[in-house]
């Protein structure tokens, strides 16, 4: 776990529902699933992808990024 910073270490410990957010940059940091999380962090055109295991996947389909 050394290469988690210190809030994703402690949304870990909190034991609360988290996602893996990867940034423009290729980075990726945890975000605790809350209401408006996706608004936030994708933005308001966020398309959405459900596999069968239950796993969601969001992204942006107004960018050219995949």
């Amino acid at each position: 776990m050394s290469d988690l910073s210190p809030e994703d270490i402690a949304l870990l410990v909190a034991q609360v529902p988290v996602g893996v957010l990867i940034l423009a940059d290729e980075t990726m940091r945890l975000v605790h699933v809350t209401h408006g999380v996706v608004e936030a962090n994708v933005g308001l055109s966020a398309e959405s992808v459900t596999t069968a295991d239950g796993l969601v996947f969001w992204f942006d389909a107004g960018t050219d990024c995949r």
